[in-house]
């Protein structure tokens, strides 16, 4: 009976797994990849003691587009910067009234 199974089904085959084949690869090309938020970068700038620096200046340069965004912190030191582009190396420089940058 197998054999008798292979013989009568035996032209279907190939027409079978071609159509399988075409429809996971139809599938799969209809997958979008997801995409990229963008992210932030916060922190706090303080000195050797821990304690924060008021009135420091932060500036963060992206180093793919150049883009160059600054903030000046305030009593607590906090800083953050919004809407960053994800993947992409950037530079933060730290500058403050009596301090080594």
């Amino acid at each position: 009976m197998l054999c008798l199974f292979r013989n009568h089904f035996a032209p279907v085959a190939p027409a079978v797994i071609l159509a399988l084949a075409l429809s996971a690869t139809s599938h799969g090309q209809s997958v979008q990849p997801a995409e990229k938020q963008p992210g932030n970068i916060l922190g706090t700038v303080t000195d050797v003691n821990g304690d924060p620096v008021p009135n420091a200046t932060v500036e963060l340069k992206n180093s793919v587009s150049g883009d160059q965004r600054t903030i000046v912190t305030p009593e607590n030191g906090f800083f953050q910067f919004n809407d960053v582009e994800p993947g992409v190396a950037y530079k933060i420089a730290v500058h403050a009234k009596d301090f080594t940058d």
